[in-house]
Order: C-alpha cells, then structure tokens, then sequence
C-alpha cells in the first residue's frame, strides 16, 4: 500500500500539476473562458445525475478553486432547484464533478458553473431516468472517436437530436497513439503516446476541446466505458494504467463506483429506465483471461476452447447475472467494448473429433481473438443464463471493429438444429455494431495512405469482402466495412429499433445519412430479415436545447469568493492528527481530510478560533493526504503525509 501511495504521489505532484505544454485552446473556444472545455453530464439515475466541467486557471496555480453550481428546470435560470459550491481542484486536474441529487425522475434539468469572477461556464442540458411505466427510450451509441483520423461531424449530429435519453460509448473515447493509417487531424507537434498522468490529463485536454464533442456533450448525458486506447495494458505498465485510469475518471462525467483508490478497475453498471429498458455496461477490458492464438488462425485451438477461461472475471460474472436476474425491464441493453456474436469466414464443423457435431466454438477463423470470439466458455454462459431466463429482448451494443454488423445472437450459427436463420432459432437477442466514428475502417486499412480519403477501388474492395463476409456468417443481416458513423436506438415496449447513420469524417459538414435500420419484435429474438426503409419518427414532447453560448452579464450562482492566503498546520507528517493555526481569529470555519482522489474522510467545524487542534477519528494507512480549509471568503489546501 505504501508503495502504491508513493507512486501515486509521484504521478500526482511531479507531473500533475504542471500547466505547460498545455494545449493551445481554439480560436472559437475562447468565448467559452475559463471553462474552455465546456460542460458535461453522465450515469443518469431516477434521482441523482453527475454534472461536470473543468476550470484552467490563467497561472500555474496550485490552489483549489471554489466554483458555483446551479440547476434549474429552464435555460434561463427563472425556477432554480439546487444551488451549491464544488472545488476545481490541482489534485483532480481542476476538473470539478457533482453528483446532484434529490432530482425528480424523467426531467430535463439545465445547468452552469460560475467562477470566482462571476464568468459563467456553458449551461448543460442533462435528463434523470424514469421510474414505472416508460413507452419510448431514445439513445445514440458510438464508438472509436479517434480526433487523428477525422472530424467528429457525429458528434455534432447526435447534439442536434434534442430527444435522446442517453448517449452511450464503448470505448475509445481518445486514442493513446496516432494510427499509421489515420493521419487525417494532426496537431504540431506531433502527439507522443502519453506515459504518465500528466499526458494522460493533456490527451484528455486536447480531445475535450473538440467543438463538436462539447457540444454532445453540453446537450446530453452520458455513459461510457474504457478500452484498450483509452488505458493502457495494466499488465506491461501497471503506473501508467492507474494514471490512464484516473484521467478518465476525472475528466468524464462518472460516478466514482469503487471505495479505494486501488480498486481502479470498477467502471461497469447498471442503469434503469423505467419498466422498459435496463442498460448494463460491462467491461471487456480490465477483467479478461490473457489472449490466445492469433486473429484469423484458430483451428481447432484447444487453449480459447478452455471452459475456464473468462472474459468479465469471476467478480463481475456475478454482478452481471444477478442483474439479469433481478431485471424487470421489457428490454436488456448489453454495453459491450467487443463484438459479441461469432464472426468468421469458412465456419465449420470440427472435423478434428474431440468434439461432436453439430458445434460451434473457433472452428474456423476467427478474426478477432480480443473479442467474445476468443471466450466461447463465457458467451456460452451468457447465452444460458438469458435462455435460463426466458429473456430473448436482448440488445447487445458493441464497438471497437471499425465495422459495422447487425447479428442475431447465437452461440452456434452454423447448427440449423439450433439456430435457423429465418426463424431466429435459439438465438437471445440482437446485435449491433455501428462502425467507427472515425477511426480508419477496411478500406482505409488497405490503402494504407497514411491519412486523406481512400479511392473508389478500396471501397469497392471493401464492400466485397464485407459482403463475403455477409455471405459465409448466416446470423449476420448487415455488414459495412467502410463507412463511419453512429447508431440510433429506438425502443418501445413492442419492438426495438436500431438505425445506423453515417456521415463524412474527412471534412466539416451537416450532412448525414441513414445507412441501415432493422426491427427486432418483442419476444422474437431476432433482427427483421427486411431493413426498415425510413428513420423512426422523435419523441413528441422535447425540451430545448442548452444555448450555444454561456450567459453574459448575468451570475447564475455565486460570485466573489476570495481565497485565503496561508495558515500554519503541523506537525506534517503526523500520525495521530493535526494543530491548525489560522493568520486570524474566524468566526467559522469547515476543516475537511481528503484522500488523494478529493474524496472526504474526516470533516469538522471550528468556531470564534484561531487554532483549533484536528484529531483523526481513525487510523488511516500511511500515505499522503490533504487538509482543506474551507471559509465564507476563501479556502486554504495542504498536503499532508500520515505515518
């Protein structure tokens, strides 16, 4: 534990707080000061919704910024709900995050920031989940935003759609590295994968500047989860994964979902809305047995057909089906990082006789081994449990391929005993993989440019291996091995509804397209062997939208705090708890110990005092601290390290 603390002690204070080689904020951001990076909302829930910005202060200051909040059901403040203060805080990058509660379920509420100086951030838009009787869930789902290989015009497109319950992303949010094959966006000097927490911060930095990711942002909340891009591989770099790790928590909209620092793997959940849907996001990524064999070239491989080996970790499994179990929702929604449903080309039975026919685990080429391809044993087991179940309104979505697929979900697809492609057979549920929003799909694979848009020959190239692709997996209905884009769920207690839309990435633009739409009918189990030809229509009841620009001339919370210059405290380090001598009597005063993720320990109040003596109301471990001071007319923040 000392260890950790010491290394995360490092991380923090040689290369957290540094403001240099910051990014250079864009021209059209700097209306947005001192809230460059905008506003943002996630893990809605019936009663309570994380709200989220970040401060950058004009210095190198290392002193916390007290910031106001304001909620309100209006764009113009007129009927405030809840009022409050939040720390922008050098400990967490001078991101600030709240977790408002006592909200009233299925309402769009608005809300701001307001620095000291009465500069007011973006108003945020954000929506609580319901709770009973739900008739209409809209979500957008995406994937593999990748800032180097394309503009993000989806981003912009899923803000405009002002009906949206959720947006929901499966991973790659950022990307660590610039793909040979992507260099499309790419600043000066040219980014160096990050290495530590600072240029882990500053990656995040740099991508939360996107104009058109602020603005999705601004307007909706959000889910998501990690993958391989957005933190490293725990097992090369165990420092540099818990620095990725931490600058994803602070600079998205998360609930923190785990009681330690160390336990930095926790990001899957479960939201509810309504009697309709339940969406449970599951992590791919963190949990996972190591990888076997190597894409495409898996016959017959005895080591991925290993029964014990897992995919989501013993621990999650279990948090997962006792989700399915209590689930009283009409529809499932299953955030996966990877494609679920099998995928190969020259699918066949084993002929290698250790195994009786009719089957299907890796027998035949597998593309894709990091994916649910490569844990046959825990898709079986998944698969039974919603059979177990009699749950067959099950949607899975999916991401990370750079492709597009609509699959039915079956373990066995070969197996006309089982699976029957008309029919749906034993298939659970549904699958839908929208692309990449921009990262580099096959054809920009093949023509391997290092950047720009591909020729006419490399689509044509890619379309015929995806529909050879098509062709050899009979559970798929769709395949699109080119185009980039975003999915569109629309869910009603009587179907389920998943459109892909796509647009340019090459170049700013408006225009978007509606590639693909299937239905799958409640209780079938199935994707509609027909696409639908038209979108499906928006809710009728919208809210508006949050205005483009912050408001001016007017605080919406409050203004004015000053800081409070100095204060003695020792000793330091301690063991036991700390004297705090103040530079003036108070008339009050709030002494808080916070750990190293701002997270509050202990808190006392101190009144008409000019020292007051802190005792810890408990052994902690040994490790670094900080003691904050908080007053009517500033604040005082401090390291301190206990023995």
């Amino acid at each position: 534990m000392k260890h950790l603390l010491s290394a995360c002690l490092l991380l923090l204070f040689a290369l957290g707080f540094s403001q240099n080689n910051r990014p250079e904020v864009p021209q059209q951001q700097l209306r947005l000061a001192p809230f460059y990076h905008g506003v943002a909302s996630g893990d809605p829930l019936p009663t309570a919704v994380i709200i989220w910005t970040r401060f950058t202060p004009e210095d190198e200051s290392t002193q916390a910024i007290k910031l106001s909040y304001t909620v309100a059901t209006d764009t113009a403040f007129n009927t405030i709900v809840q009022r409050g203060s939040v720390f922008a805080d050098p400990l967490n990058d001078f991101t600030a995050k709240v977790d408002v509660k006592n909200l009233q379920p299925n309402t769009y509420y608005y809300y701001a920031f307001t620095a000291p100086d009465g500069r007011n951030s973006l108003i945020g838009r954000t929506k609580t989940a319901p709770v009973g009787e739900y008739n209409h869930f809209r979500a957008a789902a995406l994937s593999c935003t990748s800032i180097y290989s394309g503009y993000f015009n989806g981003y912009s497109r899923i803000a405009e759609r002002n009906d949206l319950d959720l947006v929901i992303h499966l991973g790659d949010y950022l990307y660590d590295f610039v793909d040979g094959n992507g260099n499309n966006r790419i600043p000066d000097p040219f980014p160096e994968t990050p290495k530590d927490l600072k240029s882990w911060r500053d990656r995040h930095d740099y991508y939360e500047l996107d104009e058109d990711l602020i603005r999705a942002r601004q307007q909706h909340p959000f889910v998501v989860v990690w993958d391989n891009h957005d933190v490293d591989d725990y097992d090369k770099d165990a420092a540099n994964f818990k620095a990725a790790n931490r600058a994803f928590y602070e600079w998205l909209p998360i609930r923190l979902k785990q009681d330690r620092l160390t336990d930095t793997l926790k990001i899957y959940q479960n939201l509810k809305f309504g009697n309709l849907v339940d969406v449970m996001m599951v992590d791919c990524y963190s949990y996972k047995d190591d990888e076997v064999g190597s894409n495409a070239m898996n016959f017959n491989n005895d080591e991925i057909d290993d029964e014990n080996r897992s995919y989501l970790g013993e621990i999650q499994r279990n948090w997962l089906f006792d989700a399915i179990d209590s689930s009283k929702s009409t529809w499932r929604i299953f955030g996966s990082q990877k494609m679920m449903a099998p995928w190969c080309l020259g699918c066949f039975p084993d002929i290698s006789g250790k195994v009786d026919f009719p089957v299907f685990n890796d027998n035949g080429n597998i593309f894709n081994v990091r994916s649910w391809d490569g844990y046959p044993a825990e898709r079986k087991r998944l698969f039974e449990k919603l059979r177990e179940k009699g749950f067959k309104n099950n949607l899975t979505l999916s991401g990370d391929a750079h492709l597009a697929f609509y699959a039915d979900l079956t373990e066995d697809p070969f197996n006309l005993l089982a699976y029957n492609p008309i029919t749906g057979g034993n298939s659970v549920g549904v699958e839908l993989l929208p692309s990449s929003l921009s990262r580099e799909n096959f054809d920009e694979i093949l023509a391997a440019e290092g950047g720009g848009k591909p020729g006419k020959e490399y689509y044509i190239a890619a379309e015929i291996i995806a529909n050879a692709s098509l062709i050899a997996n009979v559970h798929h209905r769709y395949s699109n091995f080119s185009d980039h884009g975003y999915a569109l769920i629309d869910i009603t207690p009587e179907r389920m509804v998943g459109e892909f839309w796509v647009s340019e990435k090459m170049e700013v633009t408006s225009d978007e397209r509606m590639m693909r739409s299937h239905s799958c009918l409640s209780g079938s189990g199935k994707w509609s062997l027909l696409p639908n030809l038209s979108p499906t229509a928006g809710k009728v009841i919208q809210a508006d939208p949050a205005p483009v620009n912050p408001p001016q001339n007017k605080s919406v919370g409050i203004s004015n705090i000053n800081v409070l210059l100095t204060c003695e405290i020792y000793p330091n380090p301690t063991t036991e708890g700390i004297h705090i001598a103040l530079p003036q009597k108070l008339k009050h005063c709030t002494i808080e110990l916070l750990d190293l993720r701002s997270v509050v320990l202990q808190q006392e109040e101190m009144n008409d005092a000019k020292s007051y003596h802190f005792q810890f109301d408990k052994k902690h471990a040994a490790g670094i601290y900080f003691v904050r001071i908080l007053t009517e007319n500033g604040h005082y923040i401090e390291k301190l390290e206990i023995e």
